[in-house]
């Protein structure tokens, strides 16, 4: 018995069509993509979660609400620096804002630092313009 040339199977495509039912066509990918709601702006964001980094220091990376990168590096014990926040940019020099234990904030830029995690401390005041304490003196305060 010859088959009608618009014959359709019981899914309702054509008899001849290639299509596999699970295929789907690039368009109804991109549509499906399309359609997909936003992330809630509004939503608390997540915790940062901190990894250990050297000088008694622990670093955690997150994304901003606007898609910017924020490191975060808080130091434990340290005589002078409390915290660093940098915020690379792609073409620009890194911001960073540097909170020391006497209450100051210092908001400093550099093109020279390029990984917060690995950054010695003196190189963190340096860029704060403060000089480090000396170890020894505290040394022999802490006697």
């Amino acid at each position: 018995m010859p088959v009608a040339a618009n014959s359709s199977d019981e899914s309702g495509r054509p008899e001849n069509s290639s299509r596999t039912p699970d295929a789907v066509s690039l368009a109804d990918r991109v549509n499906r993509m399309q359609n997909r709601p936003d992330a809630d702006p509004g939503a608390t964001p997540p915790p940062l979660t901190y990894r250990p980094a050297p000088e008694n220091s622990r670093i955690a990376v997150t994304m901003e609400a606007d898609g910017s990168v924020l490191e975060v590096r808080i130091f434990d014990g340290h005589s002078q620096l409390v915290r660093v926040e940098a915020r690379p940019q792609p073409s620009a020099p890194t911001q960073f804002r540097i909170f020391l234990k006497n209450g100051r904030t210092v908001r400093a830029e550099s093109s020279r630092i390029l990984n917060l995690q690995t950054v010695p401390s003196g190189d963190l005041l340096a860029l704060a313009g403060i000089k480090p304490a000396d170890r020894s003196r505290i040394a022999n305060e802490n006697k």
